[in-house]
């Protein structure tokens, strides 16, 4: 059974999610907000490895090769004194780590422009609210993702394409699909009769 993946779909709906997440941690008061309200920093590893683990199911890359990027943004995480900024930045960095690096390869230059228009664009989008509540902080969340989504649209050319060929088809008819077979059928077994 051919699996259909609706990564566009799915990375503003993980988004969504990971804004909801932000507010029930935050309201629930699971976590101590950090300095200028920032996520903590286990919801930010959360959510980067998550999109990761989507990312490597979409392109069938093997699980492996995704810990070391993530268990760097962990220790990185736990070691971090103050300041979000830093952390907030190397989970950019390591987010495109494993799209370009290991699930959607191409050449540096190609992926290194292409991943710095969307952290840099995304990391705009989220910082124009100026988030400094949890309500912000998750609006700013979904955005990023919203914007992360680009990537199917603009550089990943087999889905793009795949995309576009989806919604120039239109569905087939059932009855009219029918009515094909049955008139090739018939064709056939005149021609069956015609030789005999």
């Amino acid at each position: 059974m051919k699996r259909h993946y609706h990564p566009i779909r799915s990375t503003v709906i993980f988004g969504g999610l990971g804004a909801l997440a932000n507010l029930l941690i935050r309201y629930a008061g699971l976590s101590h907000p950090l300095p200028g309200g920032a996520p903590p920093f286990g919801l930010i590893w959360m959510l980067v490895a998550g999109y990761s683990l989507l990312l490597i199911r979409w392109r069938q890359v093997s699980s492996v090769r995704i810990v070391f990027p993530l268990l760097m943004l962990g220790l990185a995480g736990l070691t971090a004194t103050r300041g979000t900024l830093g952390f907030i930045l190397l989970a950019l960095l390591v987010l495109s780590w494993v799209r370009t690096g290991i699930c959607y390869r191409s050449t540096l230059t190609v992926g290194v422009l292409r991943e710095t228009v969307l952290a840099t664009g995304g990391a705009l989008l989220a910082a124009l609210f100026s988030p400094a509540s949890p309500a912000a902080w998750a609006i700013a969340i979904w955005l990023f993702f919203l914007f992360q989504a680009l990537f199917f649209i603009v550089f990943d050319g087999d889905d793009a394409a795949r995309a576009r060929s989806w919604a120039a088809e239109t569905p087939e008819d059932a009855f009219d699909k029918a009515h094909r077979c049955i008139d090739r059928l018939l064709d056939d077994l005149e021609a069956v009769e015609g030789q005999s």
